[in-house]
């Protein structure tokens, strides 16, 4: 799986999420689409165009990040 790629000139992301927020990230943000080649129940896909996304980008690597790590500890 790719976490990280180009594709059109614009980066890509591969990002885990919570399920029962991945929706509330996907509706109002048009940079926020479902996982491209993962499980979209648990992952979104962050096109990193133009898009004003503010703060969230840090806070969704820190969720990713945290829910990769809470999976490595069980």
């Amino acid at each position: 799986h790719r976490f990280i790629w180009e594709k059109k000139n614009l980066m890509h992301m591969n990002l885990k999420c919570d399920p029962e927020e991945r929706m509330m990230l996907r509706d109002p943000l048009k940079a926020v689409i479902p996982g491209w080649h993962m499980n979209n129940e648990h992952w979104n896909t962050l096109v990193l165009d133009d898009s004003d996304l503010g703060g969230d980008i840090k806070r969704m690597i820190d969720v990713s990040y945290g829910l990769g790590i809470d999976k490595l500890s069980n």
